[in-house]
């Protein structure tokens, strides 16, 4: 699949969005990071959220796969450097047709505008901050600033490097790689444009991300003017796709959109979708103590094992099993045409869990009630009938032939049947029954145990 590394490897998902300076020029602002979980940027800009899981808007997620079947791909790509990679990229758009030449220097200049980061970035007047997101004001960008670079620099913050955030790079992987998010709009679109760039080799883009360690992906968003909200919200659904566990070897080893497509289809398939109103969005979910594995995840899509290799009879028709057919055969309900065929299928298929399951997950102290109530439940019936036909039968079937008789068919049953908690034992017709057996051998002069 593709060329792409083995994408075991941590996967850090930064996302940026363009938003306006002090001075009105254009720069690229760090408004959440992903490794396993969502963080996000708290109230007045000052310091990072707990890992939380991500809450996304259905909406962003249908309208992500509806822009991603129209988007540009590029998989592989060979960059030498930002500029190159900014070239291919926006190329990759007019080549599409998403872009025409002449615009094609503005979003290049947009792509290559400065990128500023929680750490490092500090306003004084406290009126640009890191809280509620959002890209461009109402002042939307022009091609006048589009890539202009500020005058002043922000100033850094006590106790950190203005390059990287080495507190966080120190709880990163040394193999963790980078997928930028780069969310922005401009007045001069008419539709939205989105580029999706793995590179055939990861690169270090010194100022572009928060820590210096190589990009593998890029996702270059531009949308119209007057959507910022929304814009933030698709950003925040591609970066937790990215961060999926299962997304992420899919998007390392895709060959194609489809293979994209296969994956976001997959994490929409595990998406649950809570109703308006029964909860608080601004409530932060935290991680789970014990996630599921992906292996458990994969699973739920494999109930059913499809054949690898379809037999071809004569005219080129497939002679695999319908889906339904092959269902019921693994649940043994599905007529073998031998006899005791299904029988025989369901001990092969029970066989391997009768001797080490069945009988050591009996073996703990919470089976100890239910152990002690089947015994009463079984012994009462067996005492009380055992006596009434002990009167009645002339004590030649009382407690004790009944005490045996039950615990000997009961363990029986117990064993071949797969039941156990089957209650055996006396019950009133049965009492009747032998009554009349016992009074017409008497009557004929028949020895009744021979007769019974």
């Amino acid at each position: 699949l593709g060329q792409g590394d083995s994408g075991q490897q941590e996967l850090l998902t930064e996302m940026q969005e363009l938003r306006r300076n002090a001075h009105g020029q254009p720069e690229w602002r760090e408004t959440g990071r992903w490794v396993k979980y969502e963080e996000s940027i708290e109230w007045g800009g000052d310091k990072w959220s707990k890992p939380h899981v991500a809450t996304l808007s259905l909406h962003s997620l249908f309208e992500l796969r509806s822009i991603l079947l129209n988007s540009a791909v590029v998989l592989d790509m060979a960059a030498n450097g930002l500029e190159d990679l900014a070239d291919k990229l926006v190329g990759a758009l007019v080549e599409k047709g998403d872009l025409t030449a002449e615009r094609s220097d503005e979003v290049k200049q947009i792509f290559l505008s400065k990128h500023s980061h929680q750490f490092q970035m500090a306003y004084p007047n406290g009126q640009q901050t890191f809280g509620r997101p959002s890209c461009l004001k109402p002042d939307t960008l022009s091609p006048a600033h589009a890539g202009a670079e500020p005058e002043t620099k922000p100033r850094e913050r006590r106790g950190s490097k203005v390059d990287h955030d080495r507190r966080f790079l120190s709880k990163l992987s040394k193999k963790t790689e980078i997928a930028n998010v780069l969310i922005g709009d401009a007045d001069f679109l008419e539709r939205p444009i989105m580029v999706i760039v793995r590179l055939a080799q990861a690169q270090v883009f010194p100022n572009v991300t928060e820590v210096p360690l190589p990009t593998r992906f890029v996702i270059f968003f531009l949308g119209t003017t007057g959507e910022e909200e929304r814009y933030h919200e698709l950003g925040r659904a591609m970066s937790s796709v990215m961060a999926d566990p299962v997304f992420k070897k899919i998007a390392y080893f895709s060959r194609s959109r489809d293979d994209l497509l296969a994956g976001l289809d997959e994490f929409l398939d595990q998406v649950v979708v809570l109703p308006p109103g029964e909860w608080d969005p601004a409530i932060r979910l935290p991680p789970p103590s014990s996630p599921r594995k992906i292996d458990e995840r994969l699973q739920l899509n494999a109930i059913t094992p499809m054949p690898s290799k379809e037999k071809k009879g004569a005219g080129g028709h497939s002679d695999a099993a319908p889906e339904g057919e092959e269902s019921l055969h693994h649940a043994g309900l599905k007529r073998t045409g031998r006899c005791f065929g299904g029988l025989l299928d369901d001990i092969k298929r029970r066989a391997p869990h009768y001797c080490p399951s069945d009988f050591k997950d009996a073996l703990n102290l919470q089976s100890f009630a239910s152990i002690i109530f089947i015994y009463f439940a079984c012994i009462a019936p067996a005492i009380t009938f055992g006596g009434l036909m002990g009167d009645n039968t002339g004590n030649y079937m009382s407690t004790m032939e009944m005490i045996l008789a039950s615990a000997l068919c009961g363990c029986i049953y117990s064993l071949t049947a797969g039941q156990p908690l089957t209650i055996l034992g006396a019950t009133g017709p049965m009492l009747v029954f032998e009554e009349i057996v016992y009074s017409f051998s008497q009557e004929n002069g028949i020895p009744y145990m021979s007769f019974r």
